[in-house]
């Protein structure tokens, strides 16, 4: 009967060492895969932090271009606008003077 209560005492001992052994296990993997998340984490964000400044920078080349065309095409108009008054200005001060006398 001792034989069988130490026999039964070992396999406890030992069902508890595996159960300790599977937490220690358990704990182990629960790090591992809290550090391996958080590297994943710091990755996507420096990732995205990265693709919005890209993203960023090419939406404001395209601002410049787009602001460069904008200002180039009323620089032209005003040209224009300024070489048809030097050419008529005589012309429309005549029409102006007209209209208003009514002669």
């Amino acid at each position: 009967m001792e034989k069988m209560i130490r026999l039964l005492n070992e396999i406890e001992e030992k069902a508890n060492n595996i159960v300790e052994g599977a937490a220690e296990k358990k704990a182990e993997l629960y790090e591992g895969y809290q550090k391996e998340l958080q590297e994943l984490d710091e990755t996507m964000e420096k990732a995205s932090r990265e693709k919005l400044n890209r993203l960023q920078k090419e939406m404001n080349e395209e601002i410049s271009r787009e602001h460069e065309v904008f200002v180039k095409s009323l620089n032209e108009e005003l040209q224009k606008l300024e070489s048809n008054y030097r050419r008529n200005h005589d012309k429309l001060v005549e029409t102006m003077l007209e209209r208003i006398t009514g002669v």
